[in-house]
């Protein structure tokens, strides 16, 4: 995958989105909740978007790395779901 301004915008977005998606997405809820109830340190992390970001991050920079040509097209699926949902909070307002 080429190193660019649009890919570093293109894998941001796609972060922001897993992260959204862990740490708030109704689709998590029971996930979230089960690990909430068992009270360990990863209910803090699953429920921090900031915490969980570093994470995927590392995680986006080695799919990169490792694999890029999967990550390009899901990496472009995330970016246009956050761009999609980041409109449509916008209309909304």
């Amino acid at each position: 995958m080429p190193h660019s301004i649009f890919w570093l915008v293109a894998d941001a977005l796609a972060v922001a989105r897993l992260a959204r998606l862990v740490t708030s997405d109704a689709i998590f809820d029971r996930p979230r909740e089960y690990i909430k109830r068992r009270g360990t340190k990863a209910a803090l992390f699953i429920t921090c978007p900031w915490c969980v970001s570093v994470w995927l991050a590392a995680c986006a920079v080695a799919a990169t790395h490792f694999i890029p040509s999967v990550w390009i097209y899901a990496c472009l699926g995330l970016s246009f779901s956050e761009i999609a949902g980041l409109l449509a909070g916008h209309e909304a307002s």
